[in-house]
């Protein structure tokens, strides 16, 4: 395959889904790369997949020039949605296996182009963030790290015994920063994590706290944006919420997502510390 953007189709479950990968320019058929999973919030498949949040996360651009993947799968339901838990936007009908059908997409994938398979990661926005959530608490081999955006574990979700999975949390202080920072405690004590923690990023009004004595040399992550809404913090103004989402000059989500997932692999070797300050 050649470098550039492709749109694919999937059986899954008994429906037709869909998933776009993004082929890096600098991408040689010998070279495994890393491969990151872009999951669109509540109502952003479908139609807007393509081109509104491709244009919003901004992440195939990232990827093109740091040399990585990216697979936005679609969601189902109308308005299109991930089943990520009961707590967030879950379409009709219960029995849709996300979960599953990420792993699918994965499989395919790889079947399609040379992926670092140790190298497997994932973000998401709201909707999608629960999805991500939802995929390391369940089957925590799937993935090398998740970086979830103003989304939560689903509070019904109780999580397999496993090993520990990296998570860096970005939240808005103006958005439902309780919930985000219950989601983080649970990964604190699923990770295994001790109550050492050091400030990793702080620019503006931005602060990263990390847990880093985890299990398997884990560690887990959160960043507060302090008036930020529910928003991505990205390169682009996105008003998902009326409150926080202008672009900022303290933050830009898609730097911090890939240089936290970009130290992970299965299992555990890392590359390099989050060096900021």
């Amino acid at each position: 395959m050649e470098p550039g953007l492709y749109v694919f189709t999937l059986d899954h479950g008994g429906m037709e889904r869909t998933y776009d990968l993004m082929i890096p320019s600098d991408y040689v058929s010998t070279e495994p790369m890393p491969l990151l999973l872009n999951l669109h919030p509540f109502t952003l498949g479908g139609p807007w997949l393509h081109e509104y949040w491709a244009w919003v996360s901004n992440l195939n651009a990232k990827g093109d020039r740091e040399g990585f993947l990216v697979v936005q799968p679609d969601g189902t339901g109308a308005p299109v949605s991930w089943n990520g838990g009961d707590d967030c936007c879950s379409p009709p009908g219960t029995d849709v296996d996300d979960v599953d059908f990420i792993a699918a997409v994965i499989d395919a994938v790889q079947n399609q182009i040379c992926v670092d398979e140790r190298r497997v990661v994932a973000t998401g926005m709201s909707n999608g963030a629960y999805l991500a959530y939802r995929i390391a608490c369940e089957t925590p081999d799937m993935l090398a790290a998740i970086a979830p955006v103003v989304g939560s574990l689903s509070a019904e979700l109780n999580c397999v015994d496993g090993r520990a999975v990296p998570v860096l949390q970005l939240s808005g202080s103006e958005d439902s920063l309780d919930r985000r920072e219950q989601s983080v405690a649970r990964f604190i004590e699923v990770n295994g994590c001790s109550n050492i923690t050091e400030i990793t990023y702080q620019q503006g009004d931005v602060t990263c706290t990390t847990h880093t004595a985890c299990e398997d040399d884990a560690e887990v992550t959160h960043c507060i944006v302090e008036g930020g809404g529910h928003c991505f913090f990205g390169d682009s103004d996105f008003l998902l919420s009326m409150v926080g989402c202008a672009v900022r000059d303290d933050i830009v989500s898609q730097d911090l997502i890939w240089e936290f997932l970009s130290q992970w692999r299965l299992p555990y070797i890392r590359g390099s510390n989050l060096q900021h300050i």
